[in-house]
């Protein structure tokens, strides 16, 4: 593959991935995988490439900062639970001070409110995967200023 195919390739990639994180940015939880273009590993390899190739800084903050929202991106089990509860929580906080008293209590009752563990868990666990992923991608960008003939390896 020609250098030119290469960028027109990484460059199809991460246009894609930008028009879903434009969709899904405002998503209190997390995203079903599924919408993703291409999987985790591709957009990954495609935006370190981008990365080697950019010289701007504003386009290497955006691709960064792309690279580490892939952590929003989660099974789609686990995105379709977050969702439900985020629709809950958010008709909670419309409710009337009364009824939320009784909300919550019903939930209590039938052992519902086990749903706002859920997405504690995987809030949490989006977060614990955001930090890894700038970890990641700051020890990729250390290394290539430290020797910028390496190549981009595959995770």
């Amino acid at each position: 593959m020609k250098n030119s195919e290469i960028e027109a390739a990484v460059f199809t990639i991460i246009q894609s991935y930008g028009k879903v994180l434009e969709k899904t940015a405002k998503r209190p939880y997390g995203t079903a995988e599924s919408i993703l273009p291409y999987s985790k590993k591709v957009i990954k390899n495609a935006i370190k490439v981008a990365l080697t190739l950019e010289e701007k800084e504003d386009m290497r903050r955006q691709l960064k900062s792309g690279y580490i929202a892939l952590a929003n991106f989660i099974p789609d089990q686990e995105a379709e639970s977050a969702e439900e509860v985020s629709r809950e929580i958010f008709s909670f906080l419309e409710m009337e001070e009364d009824r939320k008293k009784d909300f919550l209590q019903a939930r209590f009752k039938s052992g519902l409110l086990g749903d706002y563990e859920i997405a504690v868990k995987i809030t949490s666990k989006i977060a614990v995967e955001q930090k890894r992923l700038q970890e990641e991608i700051e020890v990729f960008l250390e290394n290539m200023e430290r020797d910028p003939s390496r190549s981009v390896k595959e995770d």
